[in-house]
């Protein structure tokens, strides 16, 4: 999770919630409008950027910390 900011920029002052980014180029993005959460862009490699960038490295710690606690 070093670098998770090359991937997902968050900003809660804007109504953009988080920005999904490649190659520093922005993929896809969660809104708010009208007090309803919104996607906009390609979903796809978005939430492939999620899971591997973010989810990823969050779930493997938690199996290694758990893996450490039976040794």
């Amino acid at each position: 999770m070093n670098n998770i900011n090359r991937f997902i920029g968050v900003n809660f002052a804007n109504p953009t919630i988080l920005t999904f980014l490649l190659d520093n180029k922005e993929i896809g993005k969660l809104v708010i409008r009208d007090n309803k959460l919104e996607f906009m862009g390609d979903a796809h490699i978005s939430a492939q950027i999620f899971l591997n960038n973010f989810m990823k490295p969050v779930v493997d710690n938690y199996i290694k910390e758990k893996l450490e606690l039976l040794n």
